[in-house]
């Protein structure tokens, strides 16, 4: 999860994200960022305060399918700890 911060994007541990290299929508409207450590995905709640700030375009970034993006960008998509 990523969300925005004072001093920018923070991951789900509270660690700057960075820039983000890649941007996509999936069909549910979720936006994944990639950045330096991996993918994320943005709280929901920060994605207009984010596209505003940017001033992107959110509806113009690609699509790519939610059940096709764990193997793609290579992740796990609901992680558990390991036994």
């Amino acid at each position: 999860m990523v969300r925005l911060d004072a001093d920018g994007l923070v991951d789900h541990c509270g660690l700057a994200f960075g820039e983000p290299r890649g941007m996509w929508l999936d069909e549910e409207g979720s936006l994944l960022l990639l950045g330096e450590r991996g993918m994320g995905l943005m709280d929901d709640r920060d994605l207009a305060a984010f596209a505003a700030q940017r001033g992107d375009n959110l509806a113009e970034l690609p699509v790519v399918h939610r059940a096709v993006a764990p193997g793609r960008f290579v992740y796990v998509q609901d992680p558990r700890p390991e036994a």
